[in-house]
């Protein structure tokens, strides 16, 4: 079963921001798991090995 996604206004204004940074391709992914299984657990982050 896929479930539609419906988009806020703020979620249309913050996917300007998410393309400038470079995470739209990823942000994309999580949309369509969450249309796939909307109770399914997310993936673990990505750490950042340049902060360590």
């Amino acid at each position: 079963m896929i479930y539609k996604v419906i988009y806020a206004k703020q979620a249309l204004k913050d996917a300007k921001k998410l393309s400038e940074a470079s995470l739209d391709t990823k942000a994309k992914e999580l949309i369509e798991l969450i249309k796939i299984n909307p109770l399914q657990n997310p993936p673990p982050p990505i750490k950042n090995l340049l902060a360590i």
